[in-house]
């Protein structure tokens, strides 16, 4: 089993999302279609598996993103 990291949401514009990663400076990549659950919300706390791009030699994304506890959202949340 892969390693998860954590961070959390720093966009979202419903095709993707990018992720503030807590153990690095540079936001990751992560495809709608890895987000086990919609909609997400800038600053939800996340986990995932970093992966390497294969369509972008020496790039990196996010797999297996989900939610951690401690996400409720409300109805007057904007989502990004």
């Amino acid at each position: 089993m892969q390693d998860r990291e954590y961070g959390e949401i720093s966009t979202y514009n419903g095709s993707y999302a990018f992720i503030r990663r807590n153990t690095a400076e540079k936001d990751l990549f992560a495809h709608v279609s890895q987000l086990k659950y919609e909609p997400v919300y800038r600053g939800d706390k996340v986990s995932f598996v970093v992966a390497a791009d294969m369509t972008k030699p020496g790039k990196f994304l996010a797999r297996d993103v989900r939610l951690e506890d401690g996400n409720a959202h409300r109805a007057d949340e904007v989502t990004f």
